[in-house]
């Protein structure tokens, strides 16, 4: 199958090869790509479209190559036309000329077209603020900095790079500066080593504070590890003091009833002036009730003493309620 899509070239490529190298028009056609039709009709005187139709464009050919020269500078340049400033510019030039009347609806989509150097490509709006910081103010300032910088720089040294920054042979003498970390709440360093390590990769001034905020935090730790230890020992001598302290012994209510048991037991008699009646009862339970009652009697029969019945058990508790027989 013929391919439609060809250049003027090929058109002057396949005359030669069926006028000066021998072949026959089909062949001729079929090497080069152009239709036969085509050829033909050259080989008869006649001209191509684009000839033809030149009569019928408003801006001649040679208009035409100046334009995309323009167009194609621009580009370079960064400031590549639109479809309306194109508009603009080709009307103007034929104002120019005596022609004032207005191009066609398609002409701009058709002029690209015939023009295979050309192509459009979408553009990308800019920011307000960016176009409005654009001023004669800001670029000198900026030219400041780069001369105080980067002024020491010998202009041989000096070397332009892409967008990418890629040089190929040449090593960076230093890494770029990395990005400190972002800190929350939880991260809030505590001891003088974290502070020390967030003056990493900062500049001269930062880590001369960072390091007098680092001996500060420092002489606060001491101090607070002297107090820890302080009250450390003081923690150890209470607790020295606690294991050490007696408990108050508490007398045994029974115990000079035992005494006077075991007198009784000995067969010790028993001293004039007191007279005991000492009556025992134990239960089935093994729980032992020890009634005592002990009468005082002076010599004179006015004054006496009687001391008060009470019940205990074994363990020194007081009955309360006696038991009945």
């Amino acid at each position: 199958m013929v391919r439609r899509n060809y250049t003027e070239d090929d058109v002057a490529e396949a005359i030669l090869d069926t006028t000066d190298r021998g072949l026959l028009q089909n062949e001729a056609a079929q090497k080069r790509g152009v239709p036969q039709s085509t050829l033909s009709g050259r080989l008869f005187g006649q001209a191509s479209r684009n000839e033809r139709i030149q009569a019928h464009q408003r801006i001649p050919k040679s208009q035409e190559e100046t334009l995309i020269r323009w167009v194609l500078r621009q580009e370079s340049l960064g400031y590549a036309p639109s479809h309306s400033q194109l508009r603009a510019c080709v009307e103007a030039i034929l104002k120019q000329q005596g022609d004032n009347k207005p191009l066609g609806k398609h002409w701009t989509t058709r002029f690209v077209k015939r023009h295979l150097e050309l192509s459009t490509k979408l553009g990308k709006r800019q920011e307000a603020a960016r176009i409005d910081g654009f001023t004669p103010k800001a670029v000198n300032w900026y030219f400041d900095i780069r001369e105080n910088e980067y002024g020491w720089i010998k202009p041989e040294n000096t070397v332009n790079v892409d967008e990418g920054g890629i040089l190929v042979g040449f090593v960076p003498e230093r890494f770029k500066t990395p990005s400190p970390p972002q800190l929350h709440s939880d991260d809030t360093p505590k001891t003088s080593r974290q502070v020390r390590d967030l003056a990493k990769h900062r500049s001269r001034p930062t880590r001369r504070k960072y390091s007098k905020i680092a001996k500060g935090l420092e002489a606060l730790e001491m101090k607070v590890a002297v107090q820890n230890a302080r009250i450390t020992g003081l923690e150890e001598q209470m607790a020295q003091v606690r294991r050490g302290k007696k408990r108050k012994a508490v007398p045994n209510p029974n115990r000079r009833f035992m005494a006077l048991a075991e007198t009784l037991t000995a067969g010790e008699a028993l001293p004039d002036s007191k007279k005991a009646e000492i009556e025992v009862d134990v239960d089935e339970k093994d729980e032992s009730v020890i009634e005592v009652g002990v009468r005082s009697e002076d010599e004179s029969d006015d004054f006496g003493v009687v001391t008060k019945h009470c019940q205990r058990t074994r363990s020194g508790r007081e009955v309360k309620k006696p038991r009945r027989e």
